[in-house]
């Protein structure tokens, strides 16, 4: 069985996978087209746009993982001092408005009863954790909906100030949400089978 140290790594190692395949869903990679290989300069502006989708994929799931490091953290140390997790504390810390701090709470408190539940389980992998911490297909996805549900809301809250200042804030939020779900239970079904 693995020990704790190994079970974070699994997970977080997981989380940072699916923030790729997020990432990689919701941006646009520059194309590379072979005409470009008979202009030359062309190709220091395709270097500059795919540089910036490297930085741009690379901050986005730096920003994914935030919120999931802190999150396996608090399940960590609240199974450690054996008390309930306080992720109200936690989502206090955020600067944002109050609505979006309660819904930011909720998020937490999903991934906090969902890493809790990871730590306590048998397994020598992230698949073998889920599968014992979730036991069948039906009550992982029943997670997953509660996760995406509890994601939308927290977006809606979030909307008025992203809307200032984010650019098609709309239609990001919008790929973010749709991504994940398909991401997700494309993955639920490859650990379920």
């Amino acid at each position: 069985m693995a020990s704790n140290d190994e079970k974070k790594k699994f997970i977080l190692d997981y989380e940072r996978r699916f923030a790729a395949q997020l990432g990689r869903a919701i941006m646009d990679k520059p194309k590379l087209s072979s005409w470009m290989v008979l202009i030359p300069f062309i190709f220091i502006f395709y270097f500059q746009d795919l540089s910036k989708y490297k930085t741009g994929r690379r901050k986005f799931s730096e920003s994914y993982l935030h919120s999931r490091t802190k999150a396996l953290q608090e399940a960590e140390a609240a199974l450690a001092e054996h008390r309930e997790h306080d992720t109200l504390a936690i989502a206090g810390q955020a600067e944002l408005s109050a609505k979006a701090r309660e819904k930011y709470g909720e998020l937490l408190a999903a991934l906090v009863d969902h890493y809790s539940s990871l730590l306590q389980a048998d397994g020598d992998s992230y698949e073998e954790l889920l599968q014992a911490a979730y036991g069948r297909k039906k009550n992982y996805l029943t997670y997953l909906d509660q996760l995406a549900t509890i994601e939308k809301a927290l977006n809606k809250a979030l909307k008025p100030d992203l809307d200032e200042s984010v650019e098609d804030a709309k239609d990001i939020v919008s790929a973010i949400e749709k991504h994940s779900v398909l991401i997700r239970r494309t993955g639920a079904k490859e650990l379920f089978t």
